[in-house]
């Protein structure tokens, strides 16, 4: 018998999600992955699998924990994943090529497609998975085009196209034609179209979107999405869904469909959308549907255009400037995210504060938490704790163990870093210049050696400076020391003072939730931070293996 070691150690990764499907699903699929893995004499040594997951994004549970387990500094107990076919991995041919041969590839794990026999590490692996992923990429986008022109005949026929209304509820079609698919129709619901009508006419009489929010939740309405998992920010009233309601032409009997293109954020479960063309709308009236009439309609777009001539509310771009730890902080008390939430302009700078996003939009009632915390105050209090924690023996200790860990694998797998790449580059761009060079010393100027000779001397150029970039960031070619680390660490922290943009990029590998937590009463009262510093993905670009370390006293 055999015995088990990593190398003839494997995983099984299975995934179903359409309704055509069901948890049966993932049995079938392991069950023939098991029956190749005794086939070749492979022992399994642990399952993922993803129940109801659609193969377009990786923000899937067990995806997520595959790779963590992978990219974990003592590696995973196996050296290869078995999928029963490619596209339970990904229907996406980005994602699918990005997982296979750089995240797992990286770290030497081999993907088995068991419905073809073919390993990653196979030469010809590249060819057949692209094959197969563009077959996958083009069943997903005749699923969202069929899906497009399904929904399209019936936002034209008057029927319901999936999604909530607040102020309308759904019936379904009596007698349908096609009695296995029934559609839907809308109708007002009574209770919440009074709450509309009561929202409509108070932002009419001048009270403002957050006293109004503030007044529903003071009498504990139910809010649009209160039950709805899509409600990221808790239950509640919040001044941007009064904004909402007061902007949808639906409430006057206008229906549009079609406005919004939703575009999956790549690898990601969320998408975000864009606004489609005038000619791709699709418009109907109903007045049997309208809420509100005309009159009521005109005098909230007469105050909204009054407030915005009249300079009142944000001015344009505040909020687009990005902030440091803007995405990081987190209310200590009720655990929602800190935003902007005012700010002071001194001598043509300006100064922002931070305090919890759910008590600015939605009231008191959603969140105790009073205090906020300038934005200069907690980048200074925050850094100089990191910076502190970098001088500690026993974190760098750890730190240079998972670095050789890291390191050793990335040798062993025959990964380049781009420095070595373009320093290759460099000599043979430098002797396409001097051909060109010496080509026209000998047949004298023309346009066209002269225009080929600029555009060779500019790519040489940009090699250069792209070199000279990457040498400045990347890891340290020997292993790196407490200065080495607070030098980069001071370079990042410049980045984002010079560059908010790209400082704001950088730090996503270094940084995880800071919780602010308000400590005291009175004149006393501060706050403190606690939360995760990576160390690891931001020397190691393409490592998942971080270190944490608590931020815990620092006062802010």
């Amino acid at each position: 018998m055999t015995p088990t070691t990593k190398k003839n150690s494997v995983a099984i990764y299975a995934r179903f999600s359409t309704d055509r499907q069901d948890a049966r699903s993932i049995d079938d699929q392991v069950r023939r992955c098991r029956a190749y893995a005794e086939k070749q004499g492979l022992t399994v040594v642990t399952e993922y699998a993803d129940a109801a997951e659609s193969g377009a994004h990786m923000e899937r549970a067990e995806m997520q924990r595959m790779i963590a387990d992978v990219q974990r500094s003592a590696g995973p107990p196996y050296s290869a994943v078995l999928v029963d076919d490619l596209s339970r991995l990904s229907r996406d041919i980005w994602d699918m090529g990005q997982l296979v041969f750089v995240r797992l590839a990286g770290f030497g794990i081999t993907l088995v497609d068991v419905n073809t026999g073919m390993a990653s590490d196979n030469v010809a692996a590249r060819t057949t998975f692209a094959a197969l992923g563009i077959a996958n990429d083009a069943f997903l986008q005749l699923v969202r085009s069929e899906t497009h022109r399904g929904l399209e005949g019936r936002a034209i026929n008057g029927f319901a196209t999936g999604g909530r209304v607040f102020g309308y509820a759904t019936v379904k079609e009596v007698n349908p034609p096609d009695p296995e698919h029934p559609r839907s129709t809308h109708v007002i619901e009574p209770d919440q179209a009074e709450v509309v009508r009561r929202i409509f006419k108070l932002y009419a009489e001048g009270v403002g979107q957050r006293t109004i929010a503030t007044m529903l939740n003071d009498e504990k309405l139910p809010a649009p999405y209160d039950r709805s998992h899509g409600n990221k920010a808790g239950k509640g009233w919040g001044h941007s869904t009064v904004r909402s309601i007061l902007l949808n032409t639906r409430y006057m009997g206008e229906w549009k469909w079609n406005v919004r293109q939703w575009v999956r954020i790549p690898g990601k479960k969320s998408k975000k959308a864009l606004r489609r063309s005038e000619e791709e709308v699709t418009t109907k009236v109903y007045p049997h549907l309208a809420i509100i009439d005309a009159e009521l309609w005109a005098r909230v777009k007469a105050r909204f255009a009054q407030r915005k001539n009249s300079g009142k509310g944000r001015p344009p771009g505040v909020g687009k400037v990005p902030h440091a730890l803007s995405g990081f902080l987190r209310c200590g008390v009720c655990g929602n995210s800190m935003r902007i939430v005012s700010s002071v302009t001194k001598k043509e700078r300006r100064y922002v504060n931070f305090g919890c996003s759910a008590r600015d939009s939605k009231g008191p009632g959603a969140c105790s938490n009073k205090m906020t915390v300038s934005e200069m105050t907690v980048n200074r209090d925050v850094f100089a704790e990191v910076k502190q924690r970098l001088k500690d023996p026993k974190l760098i200790e750890e730190f240079l163990k998972g670095y050789r860990e890291q390191n050793a694998a990335r040798t062993k797998s025959g990964a380049v870093d781009p420095a070595t790449k373009l320093r290759a580059q460099l000599p043979e761009q430098q002797r396409r210049v001097d051909r060109l060079a010496e080509a026209v010393a000998k047949a004298g100027w023309s346009d066209a050696l002269g225009n080929q000779l600029r555009a060779e001397e500019g790519k040489l150029s940009q090699l250069r400076v792209e070199l000279e970039r990457v040498v400045e960031v990347q890891r340290p070619t020997l292993e790196p020391s407490e200065e080495w680390l607070q030098n980069y660490f001071g370079k990042l922290l410049k980045l984002t003072e010079e560059a908010p943009t790209r400082g704001k990029a950088a730090l996503q590998g270094w940084f995880g939730q800071v919780k602010v937590v308000p400590v005291g009463e009175g004149p006393e009262q501060h706050y403190e931070a606690e939360g995760t510093i990576r160390v690891g993905p931001a020397i190691l670009a393409d490592s998942g293996a971080f270190l944490d370390m608590s931020l815990c006293g620092g006062r802010i």
